[in-house]
């Protein structure tokens, strides 16, 4: 059984070649959002790649998802630093605002 999650809407997995190494990939450390691999802002441009192909098919569908993704960091950057947590917009552009420009 593949270990890699996979999207809904995609119809099939990515190939074995194209994802990075296990353990490798650039995901988010909660609740501070850094990458776990290059300790950058998540999503990190590696991240933003990845996530650009993983839904080059669905982009509304990758939107809604950072958009979410977006308000659980909010929350939970508020707790661990409420006095300096980024504000609202410093989080859209780092969220959302990548995406028209891809990245």
């Amino acid at each position: 059984m593949d270990d890699q999650p996979r999207h809904p809407a995609r119809d099939h997995a990515t190939p074995a070649r194209e994802r990075p190494p296990v353990g490798r990939e650039h995901l988010p450390a909660r609740p501070i959002w850094l990458c776990r691999v290059c300790g950058g802002p998540w999503p990190c441009s590696p991240a933003r790649r990845r996530l650009l192909h993983e839904y080059a098919d669905a982009p509304v569908t990758l939107a809604v998802h950072l958009a979410g993704l977006m308000l659980e960091a909010g929350e939970q950057l508020n707790q661990a630093y409420p006095y300096t947590a980024p504000s609202p917009e410093t989080l859209h552009r780092r969220f959302l605002g990548w995406l028209r420009d891809g990245c």
